[in-house]
């Protein structure tokens, strides 16, 4: 074999490991038992629960975006639908949740996978908790349009629309279009409703999210 050949060969395992080391849930281990640990004090009554990625993670605006109303954020950051699926038997259903939001896919967009794996992970989840919290309505947020991630959007575009259509196919799940309210005039993301990092919303973009998460309360 030669020089090259083998080199090639040695960076693709290098890749294979890093992808692997990077889809491993159990780099979330240490912050879902703090969460567990969180949401056991808190002990919250069937919660309306907001789970997912860092723009939940994120809202600590949360409870005084839904007065009355009895929030729990255990949104970990970085974090994909996959992840979500492996940690929701211990994290999410022990919450006893009334509702159920949502908000995976952003991330998985951003590493790589296509929208058929990310409905895939989307559907496990899905008979997960229907099979352990039946009857309980759940929420899925659409992708939001980020400026540093603009470059996707006909993915992001892509995978809304399949989770809108799935959204069809069961009474006890809806579609949270959260995408075009955080567009202007010329159908790019408001500058104004993000944070530095041009990812991540500032209390603005969360007022934004919160009128359009409020008729599904």
């Amino acid at each position: 074999m030669q020089r090259s050949d083998t080199l090639l060969l040695l960076l693709m395992a290098l890749a294979f490991s890093f992808s692997a080391q990077a889809q491993d849930p159990g780099r979330f281990n240490t912050e879902i038992e703090q969460l567990a640990r969180k949401r056991d004090s808190l002990q919250v009554a069937d919660p309306v629960l907001f789970v997912g990625s860092s723009t939940i993670r994120m809202w600590r605006w949360l409870a005084e975006d839904f007065p009355g109303m009895p929030v729990l954020n255990l949104g970990f950051g970085g974090s994909q639908m996959s992840d979500l699926l492996h940690f929701a038997e211990s994290l999410v259903v022990p919450a006893r949740p009334r509702k159920i939001f949502i908000y995976e896919g952003d991330n998985d967009i951003a590493a790589g996978k296509s929208a058929c794996r990310i409905m895939r992970d989307t559907r496990r989840l899905l008979r997960l908790l229907e099979e352990e919290l039946p009857a309980v309505p759940v929420v899925l947020i659409s992708a939001k349009p980020s400026p540093s991630r603009w470059s996707l959007q006909k993915k992001y575009e892509r995978l809304n629309r399949r989770l809108d259509k799935l959204s069809r196919r069961r009474e006890e799940l809806s579609f949270a279009n959260t995408w075009a309210v955080m567009l202007d005039n010329e159908g790019k993301p408001r500058p104004d409703i993000f944070l530095q990092d041009q990812l991540h919303m500032n209390r603005k973009g969360y007022e934004l999210w919160a009128e359009a998460l409020r008729p599904f309360l």
